[in-house]
């Protein structure tokens, strides 16, 4: 995940409720850094949970609780062991397959981006 994404936080650290939100002006200066931020932070979540999407359930669990995701913080190998009554090994292994699965994923996104930014480029100049 540390290679796909190049922030590791918890995502949903500080998270309020959308009935709990307050919008912030943008052209306001004294919170266009926080707003800035918010959007920044949004992003990230949506290409992380883009990201867990190509994983099985367990996969998506295993990372998440090892990353701090949806969690109150990571959890090591063992803890995520005893949850599943898997070793901590399994575990690891697990963990590597499903960040494997994600670059791969990630891979076929961005040319998938790279397609359709080039599709776009073409009509333009038509």
């Amino acid at each position: 995940l540390q290679k796909v994404t190049p922030i590791i936080l918890s995502l949903e650290a500080g998270k309020a409720s959308d009935d709990d939100r307050v919008p912030i002006e943008i052209a306001d200066p004294a919170h266009s850094n926080l707003q800035i931020e918010y959007l920044e932070k949004e992003g990230i979540k949506e290409r992380v949970r883009e990201l867990l999407s190509c994983l099985d359930q367990r996969e998506a669990n295993i990372v998440k609780r090892r990353f701090g995701i949806e969690f109150r913080a990571p959890q090591t190998l063992d803890e995520i062991g005893k949850f599943y009554n898997l070793s901590r090994e399994r575990i690891r292994q697990i963990e590597a397959k499903a960040i494997k699965k994600m670059e791969v994923f990630a891979q076929k996104l961005l040319e998938k981006q790279r397609l359709y930014d080039v599709d776009m480029l073409l009509k333009s100049e038509n």
